[in-house]
């Protein structure tokens, strides 16, 4: 095997979660975390609210919207809201990917609960057909997972989600926030996390409902038992409002929201609008690469309106399984980190193009993608 002396990426970082830290980041960072102290204490509730305020500002959420903590990361923010909010509507599932297809399977075993919900509607097939948004109805609830990281899909607009609805729209943005443009006022319960787009630590998720999301939980108490750190109703059917005044249902890490606090800090420096272009500009990137490679690579994703400038998803075309052994020899050579796809997509090369980032690491990794392919042959 002949090296070649071409530069490596000097932050060889493309894992899509936990993703990349800041590049001014460091464990000194940390130093003012509370920790050995409760997260009751008012400083530290001071903490949570801060950086719930930061995030709601840098996101632009309308003001209206009830922002919370929750443990499990996105996952535990979003079963949260499915569980508290469904079973009044039938639910149609917009299918793009792996992580679609789990909140289907989450939807229909609520569904095959006593007086679940009245029907399911899963909408597209994952890594098979791409959903027809225009197949969704207004008088239904909806599930939507914004950015399918193993697919390396996204949704290209919400003009799907019309002015007059009578059912909820639920989001997943776990990998979209911070990424891309959402249109928020469109949406009533969206989840995400300071693991993806910000490189922050995982285990905890951020939740926010629209006032309409708000409305139901107050008149609206699930048939089905709901675990406790996921429950947004008191024995008296109130709202449990807790987690919305920076007071999580179970222990949460100060270090950890410590660490989101400082990775919140760098993405208010850097600024919303240059974080989405940077994605954008990588995927150019990358596209450009493809249209001049000697190999036969491809997108993942045909579709250009469906792919994701975020989590790039690329496959070889003669023969699949060459991206996991490219994969493997790049992270061997110390070029690319935790690049192998999803274990549950198609064989392909997975990488993360978020802010954390560096635009001149992602176009130094791609000459060695030609050379591990030449490798790997």
């Amino acid at each position: 095997m002949t090296i070649p002396s071409l530069e490596k990426p000097r932050r060889p970082f493309f894992s899509s979660g936990p993703t990349a830290k800041p590049e001014s980041w460091s464990p000194q960072s940390l130093a003012h975390a509370m920790v050995g102290r409760s997260h009751r204490d008012p400083v530290a509730i001071d903490k949570i609210q801060s950086l719930a305020d930061k995030q709601r500002k840098l996101l632009n959420i309308p003001a209206n919207y009830h922002l919370g903590v929750f443990l499990g990361s996105n996952t535990g923010a979003f079963e949260a809201a499915l569980w508290n909010l469904l079973g009044p509507k039938p639910v149609d599932v917009i299918i793009t990917g792996h992580f679609s297809n789990n909140w289907l399977d989450d939807v229909q075993q609520l569904a095959e609960t006593p007086q679940g919900i009245p029907s399911v509607h899963p909408i597209g097939i994952p890594f098979k057909t791409l959903p027809n948004l225009q197949d969704t109805n207004p008088d239904h609830d909806c599930v939507v997972t914004w950015h399918d990281t193993p697919a390396g899909t996204i949704i290209p607009n919400g003009n799907f989600i019309g002015a007059k609805r009578d059912g909820l729209v639920f989001v997943d943005a776990t990998s979209a926030a911070f990424c891309t443009d959402l249109p928020w006022q469109q949406f009533d319960a969206v989840s995400w996390s300071w693991q993806k787009a910000l490189g922050g630590e995982p285990g905890f998720g951020m939740l926010a409902l629209s006032p309409r999301a708000w409305e139901r939980l107050q008149n609206y108490t699930p048939s089905w038992p709901v675990p406790s750190f996921l429950r947004l109703h008191s024995e008296a059917s109130d709202i449990n409002t807790l987690p919305f005044d920076a007071k999580p249902l179970n222990t949460i890490s100060m270090l950890a929201i410590e660490d989101a606090l400082i990775v919140t800090s760098f993405a208010e420096e850097r600024g919303l609008n240059a974080m989405i272009q940077h994605s954008r500009k990588g995927l150019e990137v990358v596209s450009q690469w493809l249209e001049q490679s000697p190999h036969p690579f491809k997108f993942l994703i045909q579709e250009q309106e469906w792919r994701s400038p975020i989590a790039i998803a690329i496959t070889t075309q003669d023969d699949p399984q060459k991206a996991y052994k490219i994969a493997d020899l790049l992270s061997q050579h110390s070029v690319a980190f935790d690049i192998k796809g999803h274990a549950a997509s198609p064989p392909c090369i997975r990488i993360w193009n978020g802010p954390t980032v560096n635009l001149e690491d992602l176009e130094k990794l791609l000459p060695w993608l030609d050379w591990a392919f030449q490798e790997v042959s």
